[in-house]
């Protein structure tokens, strides 16, 4: 797509972590970004800090690095274009969820067409002790959501636009690499996650014991 071209079309104003720190979701949003640079206009702007020693920590710098994301996620959204489109990669749990559930009301209000990306998760649980649920359907009512699977689509009843949107990675190719695997007899398990219990890594590691 040529710079004319891609000045031309819709632009596009995303929210979402970017890496450093490399994490699953930082990682996929890098993919997306690099996807979006190929037809559209694409401002990025990363909440949060930078720094790996900072996830899952309610450290001070963390909340005023988010105060400012969300500061700077508004000066676009009123100054940038108005017929832009937002994308957002949201956190569903812990602090990072209520930042960005206000980065996807600043989204609704001024952008022509919102889509919220969850790369894990659903948005139940904003809305399990109901201050938030009245503000969730309002929000899901006028957003697209993607999903990665079709148990996150049921678990959103108040979207009426839910769309399965996979990870990019091909099927057949993993199966049928180029890379040969020697065949051991060994099966093996590669974990590429953080040791929360929530993941199952406790789990896993009984299972291999039987």
């Amino acid at each position: 797509m040529t710079a004319a071209e891609r000045t031309a079309s819709v632009p596009v104003l995303a929210w979402g972590s970017l890496p450093p720190p490399v994490h699953g979701s930082a990682v996929m949003n890098q993919r997306v970004q690099q996807i979006l640079a190929d037809f559209a206009a694409v401002r990025w702007i990363t909440p949060g800090s930078h720094d790996i020693a900072d996830v899952g920590q309610p450290r001070l710098r963390k909340i005023l690095g988010g105060v400012m994301s969300l500061l700077r996620y508004f000066i676009a959204s009123v100054g940038w274009n108005r017929r832009h489109a937002a994308y957002l990669s949201p956190a569903t749990t812990g602090p990072a969820a209520y930042r960005d559930l206000a980065a996807w009301l600043i989204a609704v209000t001024t952008a022509n067409r919102v889509i919220v990306h969850l790369h894990s998760g659903d948005l139940s649980r904003l809305g399990r002790t109901g201050r938030f649920t009245a503000v969730n359907r309002w929000l899901q009512e006028r957003s697209e959501i993607w999903v990665l699977s079709e148990v996150f689509r049921h678990a959103l009843p108040m979207a009426p636009t839910v769309q399965v949107v996979a990870n990019g990675v091909s099927c057949q190719a993993a199966v049928h690499g180029s890379r040969s695997v020697p065949d051991t007899g060994l099966f093996g398990v590669i974990f590429l996650g953080n040791h929360f219990m929530v993941k199952g890594l406790d789990t896993i590691a009984e299972l291999a014991t039987r």
